[in-house]
């Protein structure tokens, strides 16, 4: 009795044991997939789901993938959503952590000689997979795992080792601007406009500018962030370039800088004064501290620094930069006629015999002394009228009449007074006696 009830535990127990096998076979035959998840910051929160495996890191870090083994399967690879999987010197799969959340399966194909047992009834079958899967699993490892390991190793190191290139390009509103390709600053570029750099990138991170005097030296402390891949320059810049600085692809610090220039928007400086009429000699002094001179022009011939008006008229000056700055200056010239002297009148002899009869006397002429105007200055639009009226000391003169005369009568006529305006500038009015042509008055007709 006792040894049937020792046979019978021991049957139950290989039946048991032979259910178990097949399960554990089963669940593993149905196990194709395992799953990492790569974490890229240590932000200490949960790993939700069915997770096998997980890795936390920073972006850059190179991490091995140790995936668990299991019998009868044989691994193929990996198939990851970010990223590659490699493989290092040793044959191990590695990973380089990116700059987000990636997952990563490792994939699994049944061994072909290998068989899988299936679940039965009866206590017999289950003994004979449990011997014959010892020998079998050694074998079949190997000659599977070496194949498939081979054909990955090669395509996927050289990648990684490459180092990517970086491109840094500029362009310019301002012709002439551009990154200098040589040390030495041998061109200059003179601008009056706002100057507007767009930059073109790729692998590049990090750049920033800063503004040096032309053959100066960079200061650490003064670089500035670029924003939007644009630099605009708006202030005045005198000898000037730009240094960049930013890193490449390999993560090398690079500095390169644009070709010389001066941004100038004032218009140069002269000591003659717009519409004013100077009765003295005047030189003409003129400056430009930005750009500097480019040319100075008076009544359409150029002329030097120091040039000097003695003679009467109207005078147009023009003043240009090497910038792009421009100057327009209108003034004249007046010299003050002075009166003439008085030639003294000889005395006649009385005559020593006294006539019978006394002649008839001629009636004495009275000299014109001066000429006055009504107005001194007459301010008319074009194409306007005004009236100008003379008074002649003294009043008893004997030849009252006047002669009027116009300067320039292509911008005002004169007619017994009556002044007509037809372009814009100015002239002068002048009235003589008739008389003595030295005696003359004059009045400035200024037309808007």
């Amino acid at each position: 009795m006792k040894k049937k009830i020792i046979a019978l535990i021991l049957i139950f127990t290989l039946v048991i044991g032979s259910i178990n096998y097949n399960i554990c076979n089963k669940v593993k035959a149905e196990k194709t997939e395992w799953t990492i998840i790569v974490l890229v910051t240590l932000n200490g929160g949960n790993i939700n789901g069915n997770t096998e495996y997980a890795i936390v890191g920073d972006p850059g870090d190179v991490v091995t993938l140790t995936p668990p083994t299991y019998e009868g399967y044989t691994l193929t690879g990996y198939d990851c959503s970010i990223g590659k999987v490699s493989m290092d010197s040793n044959n191990n799969y590695i990973y380089t952590i990116g700059n987000r959340n990636a997952t990563i399966k490792a994939l699994w194909s049944k061994s072909t000689s290998t068989p899988i047992p299936t679940v039965t009834s009866t206590p017999v079958i289950t003994k004979e997979p449990i011997v014959t899967e010892k020998p079998t699993e050694k074998p079949t490892e190997k000659p599977t795992e070496r194949p498939t390991e081979k054909p990955t190793k090669k395509p996927t190191i050289k990648p990684t080792t490459r180092p990517k290139s970086s491109t840094f390009k500029l362009r310019s509103n301002t012709r002439g601007i551009a990154l200098s390709k040589t040390s030495k600053n041998t061109y200059h570029v003179y601008t009056c406009k706002n100057i507007k750099l767009a930059l073109t990138t790729r692998n590049v991170r990090s750049v920033k500018y800063q503004l040096v005097k032309k053959n100066g030296k960079r200061n650490a402390k003064q670089w500035k962030k670029v924003s939007r891949n644009s630099v605009i320059l708006k202030q005045n810049i005198k000898n000037s370039v730009i240094y960049f600085q930013y890193i490449n692809g390999s993560g090398k610090k690079v500095f390169v800088k644009t070709k010389g220039f001066t941004l100038d928007k004032t218009a140069p400086v002269v000591n003659i004064k717009n519409n004013k009429t100077y009765k003295k000699d005047i030189k003409i002094n003129f400056k430009d501290t930005g750009s500097g001179i480019k040319r100075a022009v008076l009544n359409g011939k150029t002329i030097k620094n120091g040039k000097k008006i003695s003679n009467n008229g109207t005078y147009k000056l023009e003043l240009f930069d090497k910038a792009g700055n421009r100057k327009s200056i209108r003034f004249y010239r007046k010299k003050v006629s002075k009166k003439p002297k008085k030639t003294p009148i000889p005395s006649t002899p009385k005559p020593t015999s006294i006539p019978t009869s006394k002649p008839t006397e001629k009636p004495k002429t009275v000299a014109v002394k001066s000429i006055k105007l009504s107005k001194s200055n007459l301010q008319l639009k074009v194409k306007g009228r005004g009236n100008l009226s003379t008074s002649v000391s003294p009043a008893n003169a004997t030849n009252r009449g006047v002669i009027w005369k116009s300067c320039n009568t292509n911008i005002a006529t004169v007619n017994n007074g009556n002044v007509v305006a037809k372009n814009k500038g100015v002239t002068t009015i002048i009235v003589y006696s008739k008389e003595n042509p030295a005696i003359n008055c004059s009045c400035t007709v200024i037309v808007k």
